[in-house]
């Protein structure tokens, strides 16, 4: 394992530090900053009005290839297409900057203190957020990192051959920690009040996040698929292996506080899940269409169900919610708004299928063969 930054880069990055945070309304990392995939400080789209989107800007990547979600933070939306990493206006879609890394993960980038941290095979890259510098760059050997989260000062990243979960300090790059998952990571950590929490084969870990040990192991029956979502003292998580589960969890022991199967056609749930007004929404494929559930977060009773019509909602196709909607995706189907209380559709862009959406400061970006935007007229 190598970490790439000579003494300028150093200097440069130390400096991107001093960068202001990004606004509350932005969406910089795949689980937001609450670990929900909620955004909480959206005003503008609501079940009201977004009936109303349409397409503001649509940009062609050059080449092609697996996209990633997209992410949003002070005024730029970043995603990865092919092999190629690309930075935009988030309100008109010109290009910022673009950087050839080597092939992009179909993960979420995550930005914090000025500075973007990008996914390829076996690497994380660390560049300035404005300008595309290269910062530095760490090498995990056989294992490709999935969307990372960062927190106070620490990126933390999972990797999908099982090689484990790493800390590494956000300035240098520098490894803190590492603890070896044993066994396939699908998702991105939920890092909260001290506590990194991981699905990792049949087990939803927690792990100091000083430290890297073992708190405590949840066993679970199927391939954990995805990241885990916390949320007032519970984590929440799904399985793949059909038939599909989702967990609730107690995040300070580790109890199991309940479990629910996939619904009456035997699906598997295959998305990350999305938390808020408390409730749990989470994707899962009922015998080849993608679905959406809502589920009562303190008993698992499920609430409504919404059938996209299209394919493959997959842990890269996991729902976002904002101001009482939730918006989800399909491969085939385009991407659509929900009531976040009914389940009913408010909206829908049939053209438009693409990874996980998010939302950020009246605007819904999604990303596919191609990077766009939605918002108002």
């Amino acid at each position: 394992m190598k970490i790439v930054c000579s003494l300028v880069l150093a200097l440069f990055c130390f400096a991107t530090f001093a960068a202001a945070q990004q606004k509350c309304a932005d969406w910089p990392e795949f689980l937001n900053t609450n670990m929900r995939r909620e955004n909480t400080c959206e005003t503008v789209l609501n079940v009201n009005n977004v009936s109303n989107l349409v397409l503001k800007w649509s940009f062609a990547p050059k080449g092609g290839g697996t996209s990633s979600s997209p992410v949003v933070a002070n005024g730029i939306v970043y995603a990865g297409v092919g092999f190629t990493f690309y930075a935009l206006n988030a309100t008109t879609g010109a290009l910022v900057w673009d950087s050839v890394l080597g092939e992009v993960n179909g993960d979420a980038a995550a930005v914090a203190y000025g500075v973007v941290y990008v996914g390829t095979v076996h690497n994380l890259w660390a560049m300035n957020a404005q300008t595309g510098h290269q910062l530095w760059t760490y090498n995990f050997g056989s294992g490709s990192p999935i969307a990372a989260t960062v927190l106070n000062g620490v990126v933390y990243v999972d990797t999908e051959d099982g090689n484990g979960v790493y800390a590494l300090d956000a300035k240098s790059g520098t490894e803190l920690w590492s603890y070896p998952a044993g066994g396939l990571v699908l998702g991105s950590p939920a890092v909260l009040d001290g506590v990194v929490y991981v699905g990792a084969l049949n087990n939803v870990l927690a792990l100091d996040a000083n430290s890297g040990a073992l708190l405590w192991t949840c066993p679970v029956s199927g391939q954990v698929n995805g990241s885990v979502a916390v949320a007032d003292g519970v984590v929440f998580v799904g399985t793949k292996t059909r038939p599909g589960r989702v967990y609730a969890i107690n995040a300070a022991d580790g109890t199991l506080l309940w479990v629910r199967e996939g619904n009456i056609h035997n699906g598997q749930m295959i998305s990350s899940p999305a938390l808020a007004y408390g409730d749990v929404f989470i994707g899962l494929d009922d015998t080849g269409t993608a679905d959406i559930d809502a589920l009562k977060g303190s008993t698992g009773v499920r609430r409504w169900s919404y059938s996209t019509g299209g394919h493959g909602l997959g842990t890269d196709f996991s729902p976002a919610v904002a101001n009482g909607v939730v918006y989800v995706s399909s491969y085939d189907n385009g991407i659509s708004a929900l009531n976040a209380t009914t389940g009913a559709e408010l909206w829908n862009d049939s053209a438009q299928g693409s990874r996980s959406p998010v939302v950020s400061n009246g605007m819904v970006y999604v990303a596919a063969g191609t990077i766009a935007a939605f918002g108002l007229p």
